[in-house]
């Protein structure tokens, strides 16, 4: 009786084991290789989420100091490890939304602000109940403002670009804004940093063969010069909206053409990225990604907008196969974030899979994992 409603292909008569080309028909398209020197990607992801953040929720005044362990084990990521972080709350009875290095909470106990409420064991910081998001933002940018100009932090604070960044009241939910800050000032508290991540791609037509655009970042930049990136990526700036933020950064970094990126992108979900650089400041973003399809001709194709002698982000763009990507992957060639969206992007279009890592599971896992 039950066989009735089955798939034909999985009717009652069907062998247990499907006949090889059965499980061929099934694995359009083939899966990719890892190339003979990597066994696994799982080392290269764990090299980009480099750092095992706290989960909560967590409470002001009872949870204990964190401390923030290595993710790959190198020695040179662990001599942070031991460092004792302090929760930052938006205000007593808010979630946490970052950590404070020793030097960060010395500062601040230093400032003596009225604003600040700092408990007796100084396993919390937070702002002081009863401000409003302008006054929040307004004190915590000032706060930044002074340290900059005090020379504090320069190592972080040089990259001020004037850019609001939102920090919202829990990460998980994007729906209540806590304050925002000067992007550049983003690690001094451990806030996420929210971004986008396109891929764009196109499958060839007679041999069904994925290729993938891949820009070279300019060898002039202060952060990731010269590695690879995804085709298109942008900071998600307070108030700002991840498609109208991706379609406007695929306008500016890649020249391609609103219209049709507008009509043919597509939201592919969301990965979380647990770093540390290597000055011990944690880094962690939520990136939101997309999917663009071009042409199987590649009709359309990314130009390079502002040269890199000219201050420009992208010094070149390559079409690479996804087996092309996925070698550089392994190889270490790409920005963390970027690398990770690829191997989410193989993954999803079903050419990462089980068969090409026997860490697959592993590798999935560490995509979606959640902090604070």
């Amino acid at each position: 009786m039950a066989s009735k409603h089955l798939p034909k292909l999985f009717s009652a008569s069907t062998p247990r084991r499907l006949s090889s080309v059965t499980l061929q028909s099934l694995q359009r398209p083939a899966s990719l290789k890892l190339p003979s020197s990597c066994s696994s990607l799982l080392e290269s992801v764990k090299k980009a989420n480099n750092v095992l953040l706290p989960q909560g929720p967590f409470k002001r005044d009872v949870d204990p100091v964190f401390r923030c362990t290595s993710g790959s084990g190198s020695e040179s990521e662990t001599r942070f490890d031991k460092e004792n972080l302090v929760s930052f709350f938006p205000d007593v009875n808010g979630d946490v939304v970052g950590l404070l290095r020793p030097q960060v909470l010395e500062t601040l106990l230093a400032e003596k602000d009225e604003e600040l409420l700092i408990s007796s064991s100084s396993r919390g910081v937070s702002l002081k109940s009863g401000l409003d998001y302008d006054a929040r933002s307004a004190y915590i940018n000032n706060l930044v403002k002074r340290w900059k100009e005090r020379g504090l932090f320069s190592d972080i604070l040089r990259g001020w670009s004037d850019e609001p960044f939102p920090v919202y009241e829990n990460w998980m939910s994007t729906s209540r804004l806590a304050f925002s800050i000067e992007r550049a000032a983003l690690p001094l508290f451990g806030f996420p940093n929210y971004g986008c991540l396109m891929t764009g791609y196109f499958v060839c037509p007679k041999t069904s063969e994925t290729w993938i655009w891949v820009p070279r970042r300019s060898r002039r930049k202060k952060t990731w010069p010269g590695k690879l990136d995804v085709t298109v990526g942008g900071g998600l700036g307070t108030y700002e909206t991840p498609l109208n933020t991706i379609i406007r950064e695929s306008i500016e970094e890649a020249s391609f053409d609103e219209t049709h990126v507008a009509a043919s992108i597509k939201p592919a979900g969301l990965l979380t990225l647990h770093n540390r650089n290597p000055s011990g400041w944690l880094l962690p973003g939520v990136y939101y990604l997309f999917d663009l399809e071009l042409p199987g001709d590649n009709s359309i194709q990314p130009k390079v907008t502002v040269s890199a002698e000219e201050g420009g982000e992208v010094e070149s763009f390559e079409l690479m196969s996804a087996q092309e990507v996925l070698d550089n992957i392994a190889a270490g060639e790409f920005k963390s974030s970027s690398a990770l969206a690829l191997v989410d992007f193989l993954i999803r279009r079903g050419l990462y899979t089980s068969e090409t890592d026997e860490r697959y599971v592993d590798v999935c896992m560490e995509l979606r994992q959640r902090f604070y």
